[in-house]
């Protein structure tokens, strides 16, 4: 981890992440953020469930319920920059985003040629044409390439 996501993490959590002043709210929120962490960690294995918008999801349900497990994700190895990233920029790297969409794809593709019905073949067509949507709407951005001089 990075001294800028450490210094980040507790920033942002003082700044933007304000935490619930009811614990009625605070515990429904720490609720939520840790099924959405289940189901995002499923989605990794599973072809046609999304990991990214149910991690962002919790990343915002811990901003307001943990400051210790917001930090947490923030400080993943893997998806710590990323979410990081969209809290600061609201986009995402150009090949994340080409990246998550040949994934998807492919995996609709296969999806789509296993199953049978074809009332199936056409709600997850749909499916895919819905999250292509979702994708695409996000922002991008390319990353600074970092010159060495010799």
């Amino acid at each position: 981890m990075t001294d800028d996501r450490a210094s980040s993490c507790t920033a942002s959590h003082s700044s933007s992440a304000c935490p619930a002043d009811s614990p009625w709210v605070r515990w429904l929120c720490l609720g939520v953020g840790v099924s959405c962490v289940v189901v995002g960690g499923v989605g990794v294995f599973v072809p046609i469930l999304p990991t990214t918008p149910f991690l962002l999801m919790a990343v915002a349900c811990f901003a307001r319920s943990s400051q210790r497990l917001h930090c947490a994700i923030l400080q993943h190895p893997w998806a710590g920059p990323l979410i990081h990233d969209w809290e600061l920029r609201r986009s995402l790297p150009r090949k994340v985003k080409q990246g998550a969409i040949l994934m998807m794809t492919c995996s609709f593709i296969l999806s789509i040629s296993l199953i049978q019905p074809m009332v199936a073949k056409w709600g997850l067509f749909a499916l895919w044409a819905v999250l292509l949507l979702f994708i695409l709407r996000i922002p991008s951005y390319q990353p600074e390439s970092i010159k060495i001089h010799e």
